[in-house]
């Protein structure tokens, strides 16, 4: 049997009990069709790791808007009979009307009018609002009921959009020369609380249709401005762009590809997919989203009217910087460096960031005893190691063994010995050097440890020091326990015993958030909220594998045609096999 039959029924009936009128069918459908992608290629070429990240994904957001949106999980609405079925003396549930509003036509044959300037629909509870939804504003006409289209924040109070859309809010016909007088109703759909605002115009250009709207009142909270980018050759780059088509007041989103500027200079965009919604009547004045620039690459001016064509045509925001000439710049158009490029132990205490809570727990730990860091490879044992070396090197000496580095343990003992301030490279020699003294020795690789010739006495001279010496500190990092590691010894007691075991796991979701914001490298873009959440499922909050992701992640900004998930696999079969 299909593994996948019994998931595709139950979005079907989903997609089914939903109802195309519902306000938030097209998220549904276009989970639905990256569902459909993924089962497509893994039944083509095979399932992988990557694949399964990805389609747990999606899963995860349909049975969250299954659930607040019907009150049911995916697998309880399988089978079920669709609500809009007819029934003797009803009538089906359909969501219709123009840009006006639109009506709701209950069983019973009622018509509910859904007003105009309702919200739009909100995002599911704890997701983050992108900076272009921050900035996103839907524009009234004068007497405040028909959306006639979008605008975007541009400045402290400067909103962006269409001559032709304010033409339409003002209802004037023909050119106006001049800056319209007349106060234009507006408001910022996606934010919580979508207050109604007004605003005139102060800037006006009809020959590139553009008209600057100056607010009357202060922002609303959350209200943020979008990054004008410009860079270069954009062909083939993904963007998004929020519109208020007919008969959906509450606003859709749309997306596709970046082609090239016409004779005119605007740029042509295209929605490359067979489902979903296209760039259209409604979208004139949408901020235009560069996902690889992560900035505003232009805004929406015309729409090819036949839908067979999912085109449409934007200024750009050179042109866009002459009616906005105080407008925030978003990042330059040369990508700044990757910031994820730690592969091996990080040394920098900038970019130490996750592990803060258990580094402070080690230091508490090594305040009375000693400890053993145990965890699986690359999980960031060694970079524990090092930060203590850097935070304990001010209260006394601290001294690394590597194992990793073929040096047998009796040379480690003669440089260390030398350290010190000593001769000789016996133990005997350095418990005479640490007499006395603070002294912390870090062991990375305990793993190797035997093959160097640090065997079972050797541990049991670190175990006597700790005991006679109140400044002596030892801690180990190692993938299995030191039992595990040392032969049990027949006599006595066991040489690992005085070892506190600290398991390094992985990231708590918290954790890896942070990892991805970067805070070493400010001067690079953030992922947005969906990334960092696709990033964490794919790694697992594994942080080697997280840096790893983000690092070809990151890689798109620069090439949209790179193919970071292939990247990234291959990655990690040659690292962690």
């Amino acid at each position: 049997m299909d593994p996948w039959a019994a998931c595709e029924h139950q979005v079907r009936a989903f997609l089914q009990r939903l109802g195309r009128g519902h306000p938030r069918y097209a998220e549904a459908l276009t989970l639905q069709s990256r569902l459909q992608e993924n089962i497509a290629q893994a039944r083509l070429y095979g399932d992988t790791e990557t694949r399964r990240a990805e389609r747990a994904q999606v899963l995860d957001a349909l049975n969250r808007l299954a659930l607040e949106a019907l009150g049911a999980a995916l697998q309880d609405l399988a089978g079920e009979p669709s609500p809009h079925t007819a029934t003797p003396g009803k009538r089906d549930i359909q969501v219709g009307g123009d840009v006006v509003g639109s009506v709701l036509i209950t069983g019973d044959g009622n018509v509910v009018n859904l007003p105009a300037g309702r919200p739009a629909v909100p995002p599911p509870a704890g997701s983050e609002l992108s900076p272009v939804a921050r900035a996103q504003v839907r524009i009234y006409a004068a007497d405040g009921k028909d959306v006639v289209g979008a605008g975007f924040l541009t400045g402290r109070r400067e909103v962006l959009t269409c001559a032709h859309v304010v033409r339409a809010a003002l209802g004037l016909t023909g050119h106006a020369p001049e800056p319209p007088p007349g106060s234009i109703p507006l408001d910022f759909p996606l934010l919580p609380s979508p207050n109604r605002l007004t605003a005139r115009v102060v800037r006006w250009r009809p020959q590139d249709d553009l008209a600057v709207l100056e607010l009357a009142a202060d922002l609303p909270a959350g209200a943020e401005p979008a990054p004008l980018v410009e860079g270069g050759d954009l062909w083939g780059h993904p963007f998004r762009a929020f519109g208020f088509p007919a008969g959906h007041p509450e606003g859709v989103w749309a997306g596709g590809v970046v082609r090239g500027p016409n004779a005119r200079g605007w740029l042509q965009i295209e929605d490359t997919k067979e489902t979903g919604y296209r760039v259209q009547a409604g979208f004139s004045g949408a901020p235009v989203w560069d996902d690889a620039l992560g900035g505003v690459v232009g805004m929406v001016s015309a729409a090819e009217r036949d839908p067979a064509v999912r085109a449409a045509l934007i200024v750009p925001t050179s042109i866009l910087r002459k009616a906005c000439p105080d407008a925030i710049p978003g990042r330059p158009s040369t990508l700044p460096s990757n910031p994820f490029t730690d592969i091996l132990a990080v040394r920098d205490p900038a970019r130490f960031v996750g592990r803060e809570r258990l580094l402070e727990r080690v230091l508490r730990l090594l305040e009375t005893g000693s400890v053993a860091l145990v965890g699986e490879r690359k999980i960031g044992k060694s970079s524990i190691l090092w930060q203590l070396k850097r935070q304990l090197e001010s209260s006394g000496s601290v001294l690394f063994w590597d194992f990793f580095e073929p040096a047998p343990a009796q040379q480690l003992l003669r440089e260390t010995v030398g350290h010190l301030g000593g001769s000789g490279d016996t133990w005997e020699d350095f418990r005479r050097a640490v007499r006395g003294r603070r002294v912390t020795l870090l062991l990375d690789e305990l793993d190797l440890a035997l093959e160097r010739g640090f065997d079972l006495d050797t541990l049991r001279g670190c175990r006597a020091l700790c005991q006679r010496e109140a400044g002596f500190r030892l801690v180990t990092a190692s993938r299995a326990r030191p039992g595990d590691i040392f032969p049990k010894p027949e006599k006595g007691s066991t040489p690992w015993d005085f070892l506190h075991p600290t398991e390094v796991g992985s990231f708590t979701e918290e954790e890896a958030r942070r990892l991805l914001d970067h805070p070493w490298a400010p001067e690079a873009p953030r992922f947005d909220g969906a990334t960092c959440r696709e990033l964490i499922a794919l790694s697992g909050r594994h942080p080697y594998r997280l840096q790893r992701a983000a690092y070809h992640r990151y890689e798109t900004l620069a090439d949209p045609d790179y193919d970071w998930r292939a990247e990234y696999e291959r990655d990690m079969l040659e690292a962690l096999g």
